[in-house]
């Protein structure tokens, strides 16, 4: 500007100032975006830091909202662990810049997908079974629940890794009391835990129902003596002596003429049991033993077919349960277990009640295993049945 003063002695009487440069800068759009780690797509309770990144901000403050509330702090970032399903958040972002216009700016809300946690589990079944014969080819099957689309598994045979990653194992060569199990591990982001560990299945070898009890044909009174075994039928027959199979034994019956302890294994369909051992003493061939018994053990076992009695379990070695017909409501009953020579081993009264004993019978251990009677006299009636002892 210039300047003409009013004053008489002003000299010069004008002045001119100093000039003003414009600085002019050009209006600006603030604007705002925000992200989400790890993420818009969570499980429950999944800590989400959202970040605010402005542009033409300036030295910008920030307003956060959850659901169009106000939350958090004057803070490029805001965190929350309790999110839910489709909660909105955004941000109000005001610039400090002289020239944005508008001084504010709104971000894109980010819509959460808040997926419920799930807790697996695995279930393994058996086919055909976890009792089996022994040599049976098992295949155990794994049932998930909550393992999503590709779950993992580690098969696990008495706690040790066998198998495959895949939901079956197989395994034909299981022993008695072998345990099998699973660990899964789920898919799925939102199992907790992510792994689980099935049922323990528990393999039991049967004999398939076989009795390979032996019962001897003219053992002890006549020479050479034949041994028999108990079921016959669809099986195969394996004799041994003294623990080791005899070549070429495997007929139903075998004549022993050594002395030795003897024993047959039964086989059916895979199932096989292997019976007590018989203890036999040769005599020379052609030698005939004589039995002072003969009449008692003849009148005995007359007995057993007119009246029987169920004993169990038979074979037995420690413990048997006597059942009398149930026409026997009550009495007081003699029980004799007597050896095939007539000797009584045992003799004790014990009290029935509708048939059936009231204690349990209990076998010495120091008795020789083998073939025994069982006489049960209740109110002048004799009942007699046959018992097999083995080993506990």
């Amino acid at each position: 500007v210039v300047m003409t003063s009013s004053l008489a002695c002003a000299s010069p009487n004008t002045a001119t100032s100093t000039g003003i440069t414009m600085i002019v800068t050009s209006t600006v759009a603030p604007s705002v975006n925000i992200s989400a780690n790890p993420g818009n797509t969570i499980c429950a309770g999944t800590n989400v830091t959202f970040t605010a990144t402005p542009s033409n901000g300036g030295t910008p403050s920030y307003q956060w909202k959850l659901n169009n509330n106000n939350v958090g702090t004057n803070s490029s970032t805001y965190s929350n662990s309790t999110l839910s399903n489709g909660d909105v958040v955004t941000v109000v972002m005001t610039s400090s810049l002289a020239c944005a216009s508008p001084n504010t700016a709104t971000s894109t809300g980010i819509t959460m997908i808040v997926t419920s946690t799930v807790a697996p589990s695995v279930s393994i079944a058996a086919n055909p079974g976890n009792t089996i014969c022994a040599g049976t080819n098992v295949t155990f099957t794994a049932s998930p629940t909550n393992g999503g689309e590709n779950p993992s598994y580690q098969w696990k045979l008495n706690n040790n890794d066998v198998g495959s990653n895949n939901n079956t194992y197989s395994n034909n060569t299981l022993a008695n009391g072998d345990v099998v199990t699973v660990i899964m591990t789920s898919s799925l982001t939102c199992a907790d835990p992510l792994s689980a560990t099935s049922n323990s299945m528990v393999i039991s070898i049967t004999s398939g129902g076989l009795n390979a009890g032996i019962v001897s044909i003219g053992n002890r009174h006549r020479c050479p003596q034949t041994l028999q075994a108990n079921p016959g039928g669809d099986v195969t027959y394996q004799w041994y002596k003294d623990g080791l199979g005899i070549p070429g034994a495997t007929d139903r019956r075998y004549v022993a003429n050594s002395n030795g302890k003897y024993a047959v294994r039964v086989t059916r369909n895979g199932c096989s049991a292997l019976s007590p051992e018989t203890e036999v003493t040769a005599c020379p061939s052609g030698q005939t033993r004589t039995n002072t018994n003969t009449e008692f053990i003849q009148k005995e076992l007359s007995l057993i077919r007119q009246e029987s009695i169920n004993i169990y379990p038979n074979p037995a070695s420690d413990y048997i349960t006597i059942n009398l017909p149930q026409s026997e409501n009550e009495g007081e009953a003699t029980v004799q277990l007597v050896t095939l020579h007539g000797q009584v081993l045992l003799s004790q009264k014990l009290h029935i009640v509708k048939g059936r004993i009231g204690s349990t019978l209990k076998l010495n251990g120091a008795w020789k295993d083998g073939l025994y009677l069982v006489k049960v006299t209740v109110n002048n009636k004799t009942y007699v049945g046959k018992l097999i002892k083995i080993k506990p």
